[in-house]
């Protein structure tokens, strides 16, 4: 089931008044919420609240909470992606797909072989971020993955992380197993950096060596761009995860 975001100043003691506007429009036009029905919550301090529907109107729904607890469903790693934009279909499948995974940002990358002109991806950043959110709903994830705006590799701050790795089309010999055994922490700060479909260009490649980033290989298979960047990101979680 569908777990919607509240505010803690909406809990009152046993019971939660949802008032916010837009969720209230999507609880009582589109899903149509009845008395009785139950409803899963959860705020910003990762509690959910498992509640049953006492009330529904215009103006206010309220429902009783039958239980409430710390939620265990976000990731435990700081992991961040620097994606560069795919084409819409592929790139919305992404950003869905890594949302599930737990990823903490995700940062769109405009960069030399990027599909989509300067042109198709203005003012996107909203519509990305709203495709994150309806993920975090099917998945019950506990926070949210922020999306920022678009930027390029060389106007991007690289100083806030630890361990930068970019999957990397032309790695020969270092594998993401053995990058992240020989030299990633789970308390490091990642940024893990992928290409669009057409790859990186030379330059750029020029650029992850200059700055001395990790160049992993993830796999002899050549995979669509989407489907690099989450199996790799499956296998640094797997890694890294207790």
């Amino acid at each position: 089931m569908p777990h919607f975001f509240i505010n803690s100043k909406s809990v009152n003691e046993d019971t939660i008044k949802i008032t916010d506007e837009e969720l209230l429009t999507h609880l009582v036009k589109a899903l149509r919420l009845n008395e009785g029905e139950r409803l899963l919550l959860f705020d910003e301090n990762k509690i959910r609240y498992e509640t049953k529907v006492v009330s529904v109107s215009k103006k206010e729904v309220e429902a009783k909470i039958e239980k409430k607890y710390p939620s265990a469903r976000f990731l435990n790693l700081d992991i961040s992606l620097a994606c560069s934009i795919l084409k819409p279909d592929g790139f919305n499948e992404l950003i869905s797909g890594v949302t599930q995974l737990g990823i903490k940002s995700l940062y769109p990358l405009y960069t030399d072989n990027s599909a989509p002109s300067k042109s198709q991806i203005e003012n996107k950043t909203q519509k990305w971020q709203k495709i994150s959110d309806e993920a975090v709903k099917q998945c019950e994830r506990a926070d949210f993955m922020k999306i920022y705006p678009t930027l390029t590799l060389q106007k991007f701050d690289y100083s806030k992380f630890d361990k930068i790795i970019v999957f990397s089309e032309i790695e020969q010999k270092n594998t993401l197993k053995q990058i992240i055994k020989s030299n990633i922490k789970n308390t490091d700060k990642i940024l893990v950096i992928t290409g669009p479909e057409g790859g990186f260009s030379k330059e750029e490649f020029e650029f992850f060596e200059k700055e001395k980033f990790l160049s992993a290989k993830i796999s002899n298979l050549i995979l669509k761009a989407q489907t690099a960047c989450v199996s790799g990101l499956s296998d640094i979680i797997f890694e890294l995860s207790d």
